[in-house]
């Protein structure tokens, strides 16, 4: 029986990211076979989970996943008072990846995480990465790569397909009279397959400072060009802040192990950190509205960043529509349930790309209030120290939850599988080979004896 649940916990990983990737892209073009391949393997995931549980005897929550179920109940209370049922079905795509990570958690319970894991986002990055730039210089070469349009069921609308299996693309202006195409793989955004490519983005880099071999070299450029080509801001400054984030807490690090988390510089730092990320970001769409100027027909440049009066905006309204977020929220100081997550459903229209802004719309100040807090919990007990050791690879990991936290800003909801899967890979990774422990145990989980 041991040997089988070790065999399982090899396996797993491979179906984990099969799912995850499954639910970002549409490589299965109608909804009823993409869900049934997720429908296989959330039962594959929650059939080890019960057997486990099964033979430990208990149910152990960790307490980010308990913070996020919180999230979800939070929720669900404005539409089970206001008999608006049509949210429990909305609820249920945020509380599917939480209930996947719950079983991970079954499984693993602060296992060391096998090196596959790890490997898989780096192999599948390489394939998406290099379909990407092949896609894009046999594009502006005018190459007859084009295959047409197509209907997509899980995103509502039509994509342009290339051949051999490049990925999908759109135009985004010319360049030197050719025009300049936005690359998104098989993902249902070009954000979306940004945001992937930050995985082995820190991962190559991370072997390259490690071993300084050039096959982790090349594979990092080909990584970094095919970001560059997603054409999304969102990952543009997500990438960089992150790359530049260990600066902020490195120099303090000691040879011999990892500094305690949380100290009055650490929370000095963080504020400085976030007056210099919002001055950068200032910055780039100040940058980025004289290259609008330079260069009028690169769409990148200017969509999204200028309003019709050709000024700059901070804040956009495709992502964040303030005033009526605003409006609302004071209405409703609860939140207005996920029903209102549709758009044109009852008497709230609103774009909610935006992770914070979700979580404060959907559940009010009370989502929002937890929402700070988890990210403060994540960000000060798990990625400061992790960015502080002497290994890559944990500052690697600290980096990518970084990025990824900081693109939900843009389009996320903090509860997507990928995003999940990097929160439990910092705390597992922080607290490997302290499982055992009665500390780690009160602090990183609740459990719950059968």
């Amino acid at each position: 029986m041991k040997s089988l649940h070790l065999r399982w916990n090899r396996m797993y990983p491979y179906i984990l990211w099969f799912y995850i990737i499954v639910n970002t892209t549409f490589y299965f073009f109608n909804n009823q076979t993409d869900n049934l391949i997720q429908i296989i393997c959330l039962l594959f995931f929650f059939f080890i989970a019960v057997n486990r549980v099964y033979k430990s005897k208990h149910v152990a929550i960790p307490k980010n996943l308990l913070i996020c179920i919180l999230f979800i109940i939070l929720g669900i209370i404005p539409d089970i008072v206001n008999r608006r049922y049509i949210g429990l079905r909305v609820s249920a795509m945020y509380a599917v990846p939480v209930m996947v990570f719950l079983a991970f958690h079954q499984i693993y319970r602060f296992q060391s995480l096998n090196k596959s894991v790890f490997l898989i986002p780096k192999i599948y990055g390489i394939y998406i990465a290099s379909s990407a730039v092949l896609l894009e210089l046999g594009l502006f070469l005018q190459l007859p790569l084009a295959k047409g349009r197509f209907f997509i069921e899980k995103t509502g609308n039509e994509v342009d397909l290339s051949r051999f299996f490049l990925g999908a693309y759109a135009s985004w202006g010319s360049l030197f009279g050719r025009t300049l195409y936005r690359m998104q793989a098989y993902y249902i955004e070009p954000s979306k397959f940004g945001a992937f490519l930050l995985f082995p983005f820190f991962l190559f880099l991370s072997d390259w400072k490690r071993k300084k071999s050039f096959k982790s070299f090349i594979s990092f450029l080909l990584v970094s060009l095919a970001i560059i080509l997603s054409m999304s801001r969102a990952a543009w400054i997500a990438l960089i802040a992150a790359v530049c984030l260990p600066f902020v807490y490195q120099f303090t690090a000691q040879r011999n192990g990892i500094l305690k988390p949380v100290s009055k510089e650490d929370l000095l730092r963080t504020i400085g950190l976030a007056f210099i990320l919002i001055l950068s970001i200032i910055s780039m769409f100040a940058m980025l509205k004289i290259l609008a100027g330079i260069f009028p027909n690169i769409e990148a440049f200017r969509t999204g960043i200028t309003n019709q009066n050709g000024q700059y905006q901070l804040v956009r309204v495709e992502t964040v529509d303030s005033n009526v977020i605003l409006s609302t929220i004071f209405k409703h100081p609860f939140g207005v349930g996920f029903s209102h997550v549709l758009h044109g459903v009852y008497d709230f229209d609103a774009n909610l790309a935006n992770a914070l802004m979700l979580w404060f719309v959907v559940a009010g100040f009370p989502g929002l209030i937890l929402a700070l807090y988890m990210q403060s919990y994540l960000f000060f007990f798990y990625a400061i120290p992790l960015l502080r050791s002497k290994d890559t690879f944990h500052v690697a990991l600290a980096q990518i939850y970084f990025a990824l936290t900081l693109h939900g800003f843009s389009y996320g909801s903090w509860l997507t599988p990928d995003y999940l899967f990097i929160c439990m890979a910092i705390i597992y990774t922080y607290h490997q080979g302290k499982e055992n422990t009665k500390k780690v145990r009160k602090e990183c989980f609740v459990e719950i004896k059968r």
